[in-house]
């Protein structure tokens, strides 16, 4: 009875180095259409799928910048790319129900990565749609990836028109939105000039970002819209605007996601 109970004992003992490393295989294969796959900031690294070729593979990519700001994706093949949290629930991403779009070939630098808005420490999943072409000596399919994150301390804003915070002259403010925040950001503009000259850049942004600058005109509040784009259309990411006041005015300015839009932004008027 003894013998038959060690029995038991070591084939248990057996399953569970089994079990072991069958998860150690697991998790350190490379095959990003097959498993959960990681990707270490700053790093170049080479991931492959396995055959067949299947343009709508899903892969999700986890990462976890080091710092709070922007990070930038790379990839050396075209595909589709949607920035999600740790449980792979959709945070950002832009038009397309596929996501933002990459194409390394295009002669459009910007059509070459994506830029979204994070939180240092947090673990996000990069969703990837569609494989490499291009096939290793063992017949795999294999793409080169890499992010890196560029750190972004925003200026002060405010919630409402009412709270919102003063810009100075000539000085450049940044400002930044993480993944899934839709709240607007408000500034306020005071000059003495006859004429205000304000810029406003997405340079780091996934899609769009709405941009209103309130101004009043008699006894009535107006606005002046426009929407500064980033990876759309091929529109400029830049919006200048002139406003001609014979005195001391005072203009606000709300910014505001277009849909799952993350990124930074900066202003500046003189």
């Amino acid at each position: 009875m003894k013998k038959n109970y060690a029995r038991v004992e070591m084939i248990m003992v057996l399953s569970a180095l089994m079990l072991i490393i069958v998860m150690m295989a697991i998790t350190v294969n490379t095959y990003a259409g097959t498993y959960r796959t990681k990707l270490v900031e700053g790093k170049q690294v080479a991931k492959y799928w396995e055959p067949p070729y299947d343009a709508d593979a899903v892969t999700y990519i986890e990462i976890t910048p080091s710092k709070t700001g922007t990070i930038t994706y790379t990839t050396d093949f075209a595909c589709w790319v949607t920035l999600c949290d740790a449980n792979r629930k959709e945070l950002s991403k832009g038009y397309y129900e596929s996501g933002d779009c990459i194409d390394p070939d295009n002669y459009n630098s910007f059509m070459q990565k994506v830029h979204y808005g994070v939180k240092k420490g947090k673990t996000y999943n990069l969703k990837v749609v569609n494989m490499p072409t291009r096939t290793d000596s063992d017949g795999d399919y294999e793409g080169i990836m890499k992010y890196t994150t560029t750190k972004v301390k925003p200026a002060k804003c405010g919630s409402s028109k009412k709270k919102a915070k003063a810009i100075k002259k000539n000085k450049k403010i940044k400002g930044l939105f993480k993944a899934g925040s839709k709240k607007a950001q408000w500034y306020k503009v005071t000059n003495k000039q006859k004429k205000t000259k304000i810029t406003i850049s997405a340079d780091k942004i996934n899609y769009a970002l709405n941009v209103k600058v309130y101004y009043k005109s008699g006894k009535k509040w107006k606005d002046a819209s426009t929407t500064v784009t980033w990876q759309t259309d091929y529109k400029d990411n830049t919006f200048q605007g002139t406003i001609s006041k014979k005195a001391k005015h005072t203009y606000y300015i709300k910014v505001y996601p277009e849909g799952k839009t993350s990124g930074s932004y900066w202003i500046k008027w003189k």
